[in-house]
């Protein structure tokens, strides 16, 4: 199968352009595809299809896309701020269980069945894409939301939006992580306290 698209994964605040680095905040990627966005009139001409990757299976927080974050959950409020945007031509969540596409058709959008083999925890979000897409023909370009962020906001993909219309091939978003990295120390150390 070959996609004629490029997909630039997006993760958190700043956003990543061509080797520059532009302050930002949000948590969403778009992929292009060789189309453009306006035809020869300069009238929006596009396939813009909003997508949320959003499988049951996390080991870590079981079910997280359906947390609940101010009364409602991360993916009914990636969905308001996609609809609230305004431009995608339809809104997907791909997902392999039934009480997030529930959520998901209680909240007014699409829902593609993933594959077994796109969720699981090895799968990558380039992989679930693909097989979205594979099976989605007509799709110009991605807007791929990421519902764990739930400070993501109609302006920041419109800003995105923006960008692509003003000819960049991709735009994500990423954040640098000075967080300590922690380890558990050995069960040894657990039963012994350290003199100073």
């Amino acid at each position: 199968m070959k996609l004629d698209f490029i997909i630039v994964i997006v993760l958190h605040p700043n956003i990543f352009i061509g080797g520059n680095y532009v302050m930002n905040t949000p948590s969403h990627f778009l992929a292009k595809s060789t189309s453009n966005l306006y035809n020869e009139s300069g009238v929006e001409n596009v396939n813009l299809t909003g997508l949320i990757l959003a499988r049951g299976g996390s080991k870590g927080i079981p079910l997280k896309n359906l947390a609940l974050f101010k009364g409602k959950t991360l993916l009914h409020r990636a969905i308001l701020a996609m609809k609230e945007f305004g431009k995608f031509s339809s809104i997907w969540v791909s997902t392999d269980h039934v009480e997030i596409a529930k959520e998901a058709e209680r909240s007014g959008v699409f829902v593609h069945w993933r594959a077994k083999e796109t969720a699981t925890d090895s799968a990558s979000s380039l992989l679930a894409v693909q097989e979205f897409c594979g099976r989605k023909p007509g799709v110009s370009y991605i807007g791929l939301i990421q519902c764990t962020s739930p400070f993501l906001s109609p302006r920041i993909i419109k800003e995105a939006y923006s960008m692509i219309a003003n000819g960049y091939d991709s735009v994500f978003t990423v954040t640098r992580d000075h967080k300590l990295r922690w380890k558990e120390m050995t069960s040894w150390w657990r039963n012994h306290t350290c003199k100073f």
